[in-house]
């Protein structure tokens, strides 16, 4: 591997993945720390990696850092298609501008498989319109011009971009936080607001992307913002992964759910209704006979069914943990005119566990049995009692079974699956954890403040339930 043999009069170092020391001039960047080491990675380099924060190629190499340069090669490293892709995004806009000069810009980052952008137009695009776009971006890429950065101020940034009629990247502009600095980059004549890093160049870029698909997007997210049209697209490093992940998006098509319950007449999905079903007639009979198959099941396993709220107030989700764990993924609902906010729930558990609560009151006040089929009668022995949910997708069950039940060898003997939390009766106590796996740790007050009485009766066996 090259190295520089004569000692630069003013040098920054290096310490490359083999953990030798490369020798540089001070100011340099990953590129010519490509070419220190050979012609043909610094042709293929596309982003570095410093002290494990990626950077532009052209960005100066900080003293004694810790350099990876990724390559076109690295198709397992996720920046190294990160920057493809956000590069192409920019490409994407700047053909897009181009094309329709009123168009306003709005946001495009990489995302998994490709990237997007968002732009404001009176009349939405559509993907008749990618034809064009796509050609106006293979003369960018085939202009080659380079990728620059440059830092602005606060108050130029906001001046340039509200002459040109770009209220979006204005309001961007004040979303930043006042301690970071504001970048632009530069491709020719074209300049966007953006963070990095990117390619050298557009020329970098390649020919292997495709524009998939349009959609709607709210601006930032709120209904009450201008409606948006969302160019999806993807790019690879060589067009034969872009035929291989185009041959795959159309195999998966052709088993997508959502066009083979339309054709078949079974039921639809839109918009308006995101993550529900529109079931036709012979779809819900469908529907129905699973359902009714199930039910049969779970009755002769000795189930009971019950039901319990669908949605449900955030502080209980928040003693839950629910809040904390899942709440970007949570569906929300705010009540008008109070400071009140609902959740619909996330998994049957916690509810059940309310159900069991209840049960668990009603032993330890004495005032009343447990209704079940079998006989509530005291035990010289009290037995052991253990409450736990299984998060299975269907169905959803809480079994509550008297103990111990006897279990093979090879299975766990603490096979818990849920993350809320489960209740044991053990003899006089009733203690609660939140443990994911086994049995509670450390005993817990009761439920109800309340020792139960020795001289309680005793269910001789709690029922299971399954819920609506």
């Amino acid at each position: 591997m090259a190295r520089r043999d004569a000692a630069y009069p003013s040098a920054v170092k290096v310490i490359l993945p083999d953990a030798t020391e490369l020798e540089l001039p001070d100011g340099a960047n990953g590129l010519d720390a490509a070419r220190a080491i050979g012609p043909k990675l610094a042709e293929q380099a596309v982003l570095v990696r410093a002290n494990g924060e990626v950077q532009d190629l052209r960005a100066p190499l900080p003293d004694g850092a810790k350099l990876q340069i990724l390559t076109t090669r690295d198709k397992q490293d996720p920046d190294a298609l990160y920057v493809l892709r956000h590069s192409s995004a920019h490409l994407l806009a700047e053909a897009v501008r181009h094309l329709y000069p009123g168009v306003k810009i709005a946001i495009g980052p990489p995302i998994e498989n490709g990237f997007y952008y968002d732009f404001f137009r009176n009349e939405p695009f559509t993907p008749e319109d990618f034809a064009a776009i796509e050609k106006k971006m293979r003369e960018i890429i085939a202009r080659d011009r380079p990728f620059t950065k440059e830092i602005w101020t606060r108050e130029r940034t906001k001046q340039v971009f509200g002459d040109k009629g770009e209220l979006f990247k204005v309001e961007l502009v004040d979303a930043i936080p006042a301690d970071q600095t504001i970048k632009i980059y530069k491709q020719g004549d074209w300049f966007d607001l953006c963070r990095g890093p990117h390619m050298t160049s557009t020329g970098k870029i390649g020919g292997a992307f495709r524009l998939m698909k349009v959609a709607g997007a709210y601006w930032r997210g709120n209904s009450n913002n201008p409606m948006l049209t969302r160019i999806y697209g993807t790019a690879f490093a060589k067009q034969e992964e872009l035929d291989a992940y185009l041959k795959q998006i159309e195999e998966a098509e052709k088993r997508d759910h959502r066009r083979i319950g339309k054709d078949m007449g079974l039921f639809h999905l839109q918009e308006e209704a995101a993550g529900s079903v529109f079931w036709h007639p012979k779809g819900w009979k469908l529907y129905r006979t699973a359902e009714d198959y199930m039910r049969r099941r779970l009755d002769a396993a000795g189930y009971q069914e019950v039901k319990t709220p669908q949605l449900l107030d955030r502080a209980f989700w928040e003693a839950s943990g629910h809040w904390e764990k899942f709440r970007e993924h949570m569906f929300i609902a705010q009540v008008e005119d109070e400071d009140k906010m609902l959740a619909l729930k996330p998994m049957n558990c916690p509810c059940h566990v309310q159900i069991f609560n209840q049960a668990c009151a009603a032993i330890v006040s004495c005032h009343c049995g447990w209704r079940s089929s079998a006989r509530a009668t005291a035990t010289s022995r009290p037995a052991r009692y253990t409450a736990s949910c299984a998060c299975a997708p269907s169905p959803r069950t809480t079994r509550i079974s008297s103990a111990p039940r006897r279990r093979s060898p090879r299975k766990r003997r603490n096979s818990w699956r849920c993350c809320a939390a489960f209740t044991r009766i053990s003899g006089s106590k009733v203690s609660a954890s939140n443990s994911q796996t086994g049995p509670p740790r450390a005993p817990a007050p009761t439920m109800c403040g309340t020792a139960p009485s020795r001289r309680c009766a005793m269910p001789a066996r709690w029922p299971a339930w399954t819920t609506r």
